[in-house]
This record gives structure tokens, C-alpha cells and sequence, in this order.
């Protein structure tokens, strides 16, 4: 076994880094959720094939701070959050073969990798 031994007086970020607080909370990720939907939809309503890979990249930031949240061992709190984002997405009318079913295994590869969470996994099977 191999140890590395790092020097206690050394910097803790490099050049350019910087820690910055973070509030992750449901109402704010629901209304980033709703700002991606209204940007990439036609009004908040029915999701183009053409524009859910634009969706998808906002899409990705929102589940980065899901993430967080489930690391900080808020897994319930993330739970809650994953199924209202899944539920909101199975609202959304769209032409898309893989949407939402993708973005919602994505979830669940976050706060439910065991498939315990009946609710999500409904979502997931499109029940609602």
C-alpha cells in the first residue's frame, strides 16, 4: 500500500479556486427546474425532441446540486426533491422517445440507487 504525504501548510484550493456557499433548497431547485422547462419549451409547455438536449444540460446542474444534497446525508430531503422534479417532468408533454424516463433514472441513480423509493420508481414507470 502506497501513502502520499502532503504538507499541512500547504494550500488547501489552487490558483483561481474558491469555495463559495451554497443554499440548495426545494423551492430553489423547483424554480430552476421551471426556468429550464420555460426556456426550452414553448411557454412551459410541450418539450421539442430538437431542444431536450438543451433542456438536458440545465437539467444536469440541478441534479449536481441534488447530489450534493444526498452527500451531505440529506437523503431524505433529496428523495422529497427527486420525486417533486419527477413528478413535474412526467407533466410535461413532449415528442421525445427517452424524456422523461432518462432524466428521471438520473434521479434515481442519485437518491434511490436501491429502487426502495415506490413513488419514484411509479414515476419512472410512467404511473402517476
Amino acid at each position: 500500500m502506497q501513502y502520499q504525504i502532503k504538507d499541512g501548510s500547504d494550500k488547501l484550493l489552487g490558483e483561481n479556486e474558491y469555495l463559495v456557499p451554497v443554499k440548495i433548497s426545494k423551492q430553489g431547485l423547483m424554480e430552476e427546474l421551471e426556468i429550464a422547462l420555460a426556456v426550452t419549451t414553448d411557454r412551459g409547455g410541450f418539450l421539442s425532441y430538437k431542444n431536450v438536449p438543451a433542456f438536458d444540460e440545465l437539467f444536469y446542474k440541478i441534479l449536481d446540486k441534488l447530489q450534493v444534497l444526498d452527500v451531505a446525508l440529506e437523503r431524505e430531503k433529496a428523495q422529497e426533491i427527486g420525486r417533486a422534479i419527477a413528478k413535474r417532468l412526467r407533466e410535461v408533454e413532449h415528442d421525445d422517445d427517452w424524456f422523461p424516463v432518462g432524466n428521471i433514472q438520473m434521479i434515481c441513480q442519485i437518491v434511490d440507487p436501491y429502487g426502495t423509493d415506490e413513488e419514484l420508481q411509479r414515476y419512472l414507470e410512467g404511473e402517476e
